[in-house]
């Protein structure tokens, strides 16, 4: 749900401002940025160009980490309450 919100801001940026990202990218290019970008692989191939949209690759960057820190954080707490 977070990955789908986010490529609605990506949407948004670039319905908003035509040229934010390089090469024109359809939709599913703007979807395909979005999880490069959150996984944090980063392929280059789309890249942002405005303010606005090195702001939301900023927050996509973010929002990842956020959410592998949350998942390592209850993996863990699993399985030190399985041990006890």
């Amino acid at each position: 749900m977070i990955v789908l919100n986010l490529f609605l801001g990506v949407c948004f940026i670039n319905s908003m401002e035509p040229g934010a990202y390089t090469g024109n990218p359809t939709k599913f290019d703007l979807f395909y940025y979005t999880i490069i970008t959150f996984t944090t692989i980063g392929y280059g191939d789309i890249s942002q160009v405005s303010p606005v949209a090195n702001l939301m690759s900023i927050l996509i960057a973010i929002t990842s980490v956020i959410c592998l820190t949350i998942f390592i954080g209850f993996v863990l707490s699993y399985k030190e309450s399985d041990v006890k």
